[in-house]
């Protein structure tokens, strides 16, 4: 398995000062007082991913976009993606799912992704941790694409795939 993403983890089911570990095929975790027992990777999900820049947490959850194409979260009972925005995401072309890329600003989770038929990310899912739903799934206006995300102070930014900085909120 590659290692695509780590995040360091804090919460009641990952435990404290762990390390989560997001490989292409499965998500689990490093943990332990020294070296050796950092060294031993503990598997929690079979479900891994091909979007390293999608992969954020939130008050210990984990959030990413697999491998199969669904948005999962880890630290909560269930998946508040099953069945209601699946549709769009395992429909991202696989040359364009490294693209894809996650932020979380203001008690949200964005997630920029390609539609089908698209060669850049022209599409953006915005999940509300607050009131637990999905609240949008847009298109950035005037022709600029999603590429990475950046927040600075209360504003939210991303770098367009031309290097353009824009403001998204």
């Amino acid at each position: 398995e590659k290692v695509r993403q780590l995040r360091p983890l804090i919460g009641e089911n990952i435990g404290t000062g762990a390390m989560a570990v997001f490989t292409d095929k499965s998500m689990g975790k490093l943990e332990g007082p020294d070296s050796l027992q950092l060294s031993r990777f503990q598997r929690i999900m079979p479900y891994g991913t091909e979007s390293p820049w999608s992969v954020r947490t939130y008050q210990g959850i984990a959030v990413w976009l697999d491998h199969t194409g669904q948005v999962r979260f880890y630290g909560r009972n269930e998946s508040p993606s099953k069945n209601r925005v699946d549709d769009r995401t395992k429909v991202v072309p696989v040359h364009r799912k490294s693209y894809a890329s996650g932020v979380v600003f203001n008690d949200c989770y964005y997630l920029a992704y390609t539609m089908s038929t698209g060669a850049v990310n022209n599409r953006c899912l915005v999940y509300d941790f607050k009131n637990d739903s999905w609240c949008e799934d847009t298109a950035p206006t005037s022709g600029i694409q999603y590429g990475v995300f950046y927040t600075q102070g209360k504003n939210l930014y991303c770098f367009d795939d031309t290097c353009y900085l824009f403001l998204c909120e």
